[in-house]
This record gives structure tokens, sequence and C-alpha cells, in this order.
């Protein structure tokens, strides 16, 4: 009776434990820790190499791509091709400084040049970004919520393909 009992309790947690409801979602990226052993200054930080998209999600559900699905992950929402860019700053030498928005191994059009120049500079107190417009959202300020050796994380203003605005957060890393 103990082996019925036992094997009965095993079958229904393999019954139960092993179903999951599936997400729409795909899991989300886990960022490792962000050091900044050198103490280098956000400039050094943004500026020592290229950074291309990881994650890019949205306070609310959103329709970024017009297919009437909503979801607050932006990034399957986007084409392929737009996830692939990259962006470097530059540290040049006056302001504004220079960066560029490099299509990567994709461009969404073969008649878009492949990489774009844009101007960029901190406010007073280096948390927020500040660029030409290039990215065409609402705004063109990027609050700066993590900036280490590995992630640059920001949030800003943008619209749906409704024109509903809502709160994005992107996460870049190393390419």
């Amino acid at each position: 009776m103990k082996k019925v009992l036992v094997l009965s309790l095993l079958g229904m947690t393999m019954l139960f434990g092993g179903c999951k409801k599936k997400s729409d979602d795909p899991t989300p990226v886990v960022v490792t820790p962000n050091p900044n052993p050198a103490n280098k200054s956000k400039t050094q930080l943004l500026t020592q190499h290229a950074w291309k998209l990881a994650s890019s999600t949205a306070d609310k559900e959103v329709d970024v791509d017009g297919d009437n699905s909503k979801s607050t992950n932006v990034m399957v929402q986007r084409n392929a091709c737009e996830n692939d860019d990259i962006l470097t700053f530059s540290n040049s030498d006056g302001s504004p400084k220079t960066g560029s928005k490099d299509q990567g191994a994709t461009k969404c059009s073969t008649s878009d040049p492949q990489s774009v120049t844009f101007n960029w500079r901190w406010n007073d107190s280096e948390t927020v970004l500040k660029t030409t417009a290039f990215w065409g959202f609402i705004n063109d300020e990027y609050t700066v919520l993590d900036l280490g050796e590995n992630v640059l994380k920001i949030t800003y203003g943008a619209k749906d393909k409704n024109d509903q605005e809502y709160i994005a957060t992107d996460v870049y890393v190393k390419p």
C-alpha cells in the first residue's frame, strides 16, 4: 500500500509539476553585476566600447509593431534588423560629443545608410544622456539607470503604433 501511495504521489507531482503556463514574453535577460573597479568617469564608461541592445521593455503592454498584439517586451516586437544595431559614443573634445548608430549585420532597408552620426552630451549631473534626434521617440533625453563596465541601462518616453505613450527601458551590453 505504501508503494502505491508513493507512486501515486510521484505520478501526480510529475503530472502537475511538469505543466507550466506558456508566456508570450521570452525570459528577460539576466544582467550580471555592473562593476566599475577602476572608478572610471561616466564618460569613460560610456565611450570605452560599443553597445548592443540586449533587452527592451515597456512599463505597460504596447503595440510597437502595429500587429494589434500587445506586450511589455518591446524587443520581440521590433524588426530583427533593429535589434542588431550598434551604438558607439565618442569621447571627442568639445561639446557636443559625437556618436554613431551602425545598422549592424542586418539593415532594415538596403537604401538606409550603414551608419548614422549623432551628437550627445550629459546633463550637469551626468544622469541624463541628451542626443540629437535619431531614435525618433518623444524626446531625445535618456535617463541613465545603470552604467558600468558591462551594462548601459536607460529609460525614456516613447510611443507605440497607436500613439500610446509608454516608458521604455533598454539594456545595452558590450557586443
